[in-house]
């Protein structure tokens, strides 16, 4: 089925200057992603499908302007945070000099280093190709991410399944694909605490065409999947954080695709940082 000329082209102006992106919440930069990737998979005529690769080009850099603008808040603050500690310490340093077995205040600090996540198996049975290039995977996966933020603090573990829904176009030379994905039944407790966590929403990640050995190849890249909240805490926020993986992106021979996701880490501002790192 052929797109519609007339929405099509009204996507096309709404997004059209960087002043209309950054006006955008993220939500609604990522419905333009979504569009611009599902309507290469329909008949379009050659200006068409080069305005939505630019377009996909366009939302590529706002997504990058906007993970470096956080970083740099981020770095920024906690530069101020590492002075004013600095000076507490100092003038606390300074009070007890007099006492040869003065009292040095203590820290507990959350480790930060990642436990490894067990690697996670492939589906057990192989999805089977339809007629419109589609195949679906139901995978599992089971975690541990440290979370040093959004009043988190601990340890958290989960468990559940990724639902992924697959379409692509490929021959023996060239493939690309587009996944969406969502959370099921994906919760979990922290290791501290033992508040639970629930992993909630979907995600859409597009690969470009990517060229093929006799019609087999390995694609890595690196997406932001889901969010993961608590219940409200005593003072009514809600603890949150994002969850980031690796996707791998299997050509098979025989014509099929699937996925397969690892290494999960955490993204504290859910900002989409890392979505369009491809290789």
């Amino acid at each position: 089925m052929a797109a519609d000329r007339d929405e099509f082209w009204k996507k096309v102006t709404e997004i059209d200057t960087p002043e209309k992106l950054r006006a955008l919440k993220p939500r609604q930069l990522r419905e333009y992603q979504r569009y611009f990737v599902e309507v290469q998979y329909q008949p379009l005529a050659p200006a068409d499908e080069k305005a939505a690769l630019n377009h996909l080009d366009r939302l590529k850099e706002e997504f990058v302007r906007r993970r470096y603008g956080w970083a740099t808040r981020i770095g920024i603050t906690a530069l101020c945070v590492a002075i004013i500690g600095i000076v507490i310490g100092m003038v606390r340093c300074r009070g007890n000099s007099n006492s040869a077995d003065s009292r040095r205040p203590t820290s507990a600090a959350i480790s930060t280093t990642p436990s490894v996540p067990a690697q996670q198996p492939m589906p057990t049975q192989q999805p089977t190709p339809d007629a419109a290039q589609g195949v679906n995977q139901s995978i599992p996966i089971t975690l541990s991410v440290p979370v040093a933020c959004n009043n988190v603090g601990e340890v958290v573990d989960l468990s559940g399944r990724l639902q992924a829904v697959i379409k692509f176009k490929r021959n023996n030379r060239y493939g690309s694909a587009y996944v969406h994905v969502n959370a099921q039944g994906v919760a979990g407790t922290g290791e501290i605490t033992g508040r639970g966590y629930q992993a909630n929403g979907e995600t859409n990640i597009n690969l470009p065409s990517r060229s093929l050995l006799n019609g087999a190849s390995t694609v890595t890249t690196k997406a932001e999947f889901i969010e993961v909240t608590s219940a409200p805490g005593a003072d009514g926020s809600i603890p949150r954080f994002w969850l980031q993986g690796y996707v791998h992106f299997t050509f098979h021979a025989n014509g099929s695709v699937t996925v397969k996701f690892d290494n999960f880490t955490v993204d504290c501002s859910g900002n989409g940082a890392g979505l369009w790192h491809y290789p």
